[in-house]
C-alpha cells in the first residue's frame, strides 16, 4: 500500500519499506509534481518512512539556537529569571506536538533530554564536572523531558475517552476491554490491545499509550476532571534518571 501525499507543488510517497524500489510519478493539472523525502506539515516534520527521527534533529536544533539566544541575553540573570526563560522559549518549542512524536528510542530521547541538561547548568551557573546534572535538575523542579512526554500522551488519552477532544476513540483503535481486572484499585477501564505487525504502528501513539493506560490504577482513570487526573498522574510517574552531563 502506498499514499501520495501532495503540499502544494510536491509529493511525499509513504509506503512499507519493500515498496521503496519503485517510483511514483505524480500529476496535478497536468503538472508532473517534484518528490520528497520529509516535509514539514503544522509544525511537525512528515517523513516517508513514518520515522521521526529527522523531526527530532529540527526539535533539538531549533531548542539549542533558542537556548544558545537566551543564554547571551540574560548573562547574569537571577535564576527565576532564567528557568522561565527556558521553559517559555525553549522546552515549550520541544514539547510542541509531542504526543505525536514522542521519541521512543534512546537516542533521539537523548538528543532533547541533552539540552535540558545544558539549560540546568547554566540556569544555576553550576559548570563543574563534579555536579551532577541529575541533582540540578531536581534542585530546579525540572522532570525529565521523557516523564512530561510521557504523561502529555496519557493525558491526550483521558480526553479521548471523555470525549473532550473532537477525536472518536474508534479511529484511533480505542476499545474498553470487557475482561474485569481483580484487585482493590484495578484499572476497570482498560483498552484492548491491537496486534501490532510493524515497528512503526507498534510505536504510534495509540499502540504505545494503551499499554501505558492499562498500567494505571483505577483511582487515576476515574478521575472526574482532566486537571485532576493529571495530578495524580504525576505523582504517581517515577522521576526518570537523567545522564550526567558535562
Amino acid at each position: 500500500m502506498s499514499t501520495g501525499v501532495i503540499n502544494d507543488d510536491i509529493n511525499m510517497h509513504i509506503s512499507r519499506p519493500s515498496s521503496h524500489t519503485y517510483q511514483y510519478m505524480y500529476q496535478f493539472r497536468g503538472v508532473v509534481l517534484s518528490s520528497m523525502t520529509s516535509e514539514k506539515y503544522l509544525g511537525v516534520y512528515l517523513n516517508h518512512d513514518l520515522q521521526w527521527s529527522h523531526h527530532i534533529d529540527q526539535v533539538a536544533a531549533t531548542a539549542a539556537r533558542k537556548l544558545g539566544f537566551v543564554r547571551r541575553n540574560l548573562r547574569g540573570s537571577p535564576v527565576d529569571c532564567k528557568k522561565l526563560a527556558y521553559i517559555t522559549l525553549v522546552r515549550s518549542g520541544m514539547e510542541y506536538a509531542s504526543v505525536i512524536w514522542d521519541p521512543y528510542t534512546k537516542a533521539d530521547s537523548n538528543k532533547l533530554e541533552k539540552i535540558q541538561r545544558t539549560a540546568a547548568r547554566w540556569i544555576l551557573s553550576s559548570y563543574s564536572c563534579k555536579t551532577s546534572v541529575t541533582s540540578l535538575l531536581q534542585q530546579l523542579q525540572l522532570e525529565s523531558l521523557e516523564e512530561r512526554c510521557k504523561i502529555q500522551r496519557l493525558a491526550f488519552m483521558y480526553k479521548i475517552l471523555n470525549g473532550q477532544v473532537a477525536v472518536p476513540a474508534t479511529s484511533v483503535d480505542l476499545t474498553l476491554s470487557t475482561r474485569p481486572s481483580r484487585g482493590a484499585d484495578a484499572n476497570q477501564q482498560k483498552l484492548v490491545t491491537v496486534r501490532s505487525y510493524t515497528e512503526n504502528y507498534r510505536q504510534s501513539y495509540s499502540i504505545r499509550t494503551v499499554k501505558d493506560w492499562n498500567s494505571l490504577p483505577q483511582s487515576v482513570v476515574s478521575a472526574g476532571s482532566l486537571a485532576l487526573f493529571k495530578s495524580r498522574l504525576s505523582s504517581l510517574v517515577a522521576p526518570q534518571s537523567c545522564t550526567p552531563s558535562v
